[in-house]
């Protein structure tokens, strides 16, 4: 299980009803961004992503004592709160905390201090979205990682970045389906925070292509450590810089057993829209 002294706590947003920080974001207008946010066709796709990405990937981790925390509005329909409540009560790893609308490093502080209950030791927080996944020896690796940072010092001056840039992104928009290999340092996928647990840092704290600007970062280029989906219905912002190589469906479907051994892979290239070709490379 790993040295639990060291916490790893998962930080998802689901259709968190923050005062900023989404696309669907009306200025000033809670009840249109609460609307956009809660339309029953984008929760149907979230849900579905949520269901068959995301929590499987918590699940199944390698490290069993890596924690998700779920972050909610009371604000969300009854019909899909209901749901979202049936899904997590049985797993003891993942707490659901429901919060009122407020900037999303503000909301994720409250969200942090209840899971953690007050403990002052090391936490390593990571951003997992409701639509994304972790590869199953994420939190293994990112519990080598930062027990590594500490014994040598490297962390003894916190916040310590913890990054993992090489990842898996499938886009399907408008009908059309792409698999990428993806390099992008400090995306937010794969991205990790070495905090103590009573600190006011929080891995949204800093915008996570300035991480780099504001923290010491360490970072393992080799492992391919998340699944992050682009769809119509997907909600951040979506800046990157990196490089992406296409991918084929053997070439994912392969990737997919490696890294992702709880995730259907047919189910998955359903899901996405599959199956796919190759038009090019650029990412090794």
């Amino acid at each position: 299980m790993g040295d639990q002294s060291l916490e790893i706590v998962g930080i998802c947003r689901f259709s968190y009803l923050a005062t900023r920080g989404w696309k669907k974001t009306v200025a000033g207008d809670p009840g249109a961004t609460a609307a956009a946010l809660y339309d029953d066709d984008r929760m149907a796709v979230h849900f579905e992503m949520f269901e068959t990405l995301c929590l499987p990937s918590v699940l199944g981790q390698s490290d069993a004592g890596l924690r998700l925390m779920v972050l909610a509005s009371p604000a969300m329909p009854e019909t899909w709160r209901n749901r979202l409540e049936g899904l997590l009560a049985p797993h003891d790893r993942v707490s659901l905390q429901y919060l009122r609308p407020r900037p999303m490093v503000e909301a994720v502080g409250i969200g942090l201090k209840r899971t953690l209950r007050g403990s002052d030791g090391p936490v390593a927080q990571f951003i997992l979205d409701d639509d994304d996944a972790i590869a199953v020896d994420y939190g293994t690796r990112l519990r080598r990682m930062a027990k590594a940072a500490l014994a040598a010092g490297i962390a003894d001056q916190r916040p310590l970045a913890i990054n993992f840039p090489r990842g898996l992104t499938l886009s399907r928009r408008g009908g059309d389906f792409k698999a990428q290999m993806t390099v992008a340092p400090f995306l937010a996928q794969g991205l990790a925070l070495l905090t103590d647990g009573t600190a006011g840092q929080n891995v949204f704290s800093v915008p996570h292509l300035k991480t780099a600007e504001r923290h010491r970062a360490w970072s393992d280029p080799e492992p391919v450590s998340y699944l992050r989906a682009m769809h119509d219905h997907h909600d951040s912002r979506g800046i990157f810089k990196g490089r992406e190589r296409d991918l084929t469906t053997e070439d994912l479907t392969g990737l997919l057993s490696e890294h992702f051994p709880f995730l259907d892979a047919d189910y998955v290239l359903r899901l996405f829209g599959g199956p796919l070709r190759a038009s090019g490379s650029s990412a090794g």
